[in-house]
């Protein structure tokens, strides 16, 4: 009998390679003709970035994008997963993704982030796609304090997230762990109430900023850090499309509530002190 986890892989490598179909280097170009073996028939994929959705059928989807490459418009192209969690019942499952994307487009670069959810069936040649919609993040994302007095913007996709356990955020946050954004580097900046900002710097530790007047803690800073910047993820006005991707600091796990069976890796200390 396949277990669960046999069947997720296949889903993510089902998964992975659509987008590697979609997905092309300055030089090379998309293999659309491989998303009609991965799609079922009659599947649709569905884009609602706008006001209305764009529905269509696997064909639907190549030919617009087919076009552009053929015009010397789209020149390279990444679509890539950056978090993602399978649910799985019988021969039906769905798997909601947090993706990013990047690519040349008319001699000009671009980035994005969004959303995107598939469901799949599993037929007699394996897990196949019924079905995709997606819905790219608004530029800027945007937050603040309770009160209101600090306001942030953050003008980039986000470039990852992470849960701290260590006692310095269960104090600070009054929760057992701390799940922070990074964004790209320049990107993140104040937008109102600089003035109002104050900051805790630990002797051992990054910068702890929050609102001077409410006291909610809206972000820190640890230059020594690959990711300095990591924003409170509670703070941002809407869902920043990205998602924790490790745990750090559980050998201080608060006994109270244990850490979830999420399949993030675990660090004993900083996740940083397992980069090379």
């Amino acid at each position: 009998m396949t277990s669960f986890d046999d069947h997720a892989r296949a889903i993510k490598r089902l998964l992975d390679a659509f987008f590697g179909a979609v997905s092309f280097e300055a030089g090379s170009a998309p293999t659309y003709e491989r998303l009609p073996d991965l799609v079922m028939p009659g599947g649709l994929l569905i884009k609602n970035t706008g006001d209305t959705p764009e529905v269509a059928t696997v064909d639907g989807f190549i030919e617009p994008r087919q076009a552009l490459v053929d015009s010397g418009e789209l020149t390279e192209f990444a679509e890539f997963e950056t978090h993602g969690n399978t649910e799985l019942f019988g021969q039906v499952a769905q798997r909601l993704s947090t993706y990013g994307k990047r690519g040349v487009s008319g001699g000009a670069a671009f980035e994005g982030a969004g959303v995107i959810s598939t469901q799949f069936v599993l037929t007699p040649a394996g897990w196949r796609i019924s079905s995709m919609a997606w819905d790219d993040v608004r530029l800027p994302l945007t937050g603040g304090c309770n009160c209101g007095a600090v306001r942030y913007e953050v003008s980039a996709p986000l470039v990852g997230a992470s849960y701290c356990h260590c006692r310095r955020c269960q104090r600070r946050s009054g929760a057992a762990a701390s799940p922070s954004a990074h964004p790209a580097p320049g990107s993140f900046r104040i937008v109102a109430g600089e003035d109002r900002l104050r900051v805790w710097k630990p002797e051992d530790g990054g910068e702890k900023w929050f609102c001077g007047e409410c006291g909610s803690a809206l972000f820190g800073n640890n230059p020594s850090h690959a990711d300095p910047i990591g924003i409170r993820m509670g703070t941002f006005d809407e869902d920043p499309a990205v998602r924790p991707t490790a745990r750090q600091f559980v050998s201080s796990a608060a006994p109270w509530e244990p850490i979830p069976k999420d399949g993030l890796p675990r660090h004993e200390q900083s996740r940083h002190a397992a980069q090379p």
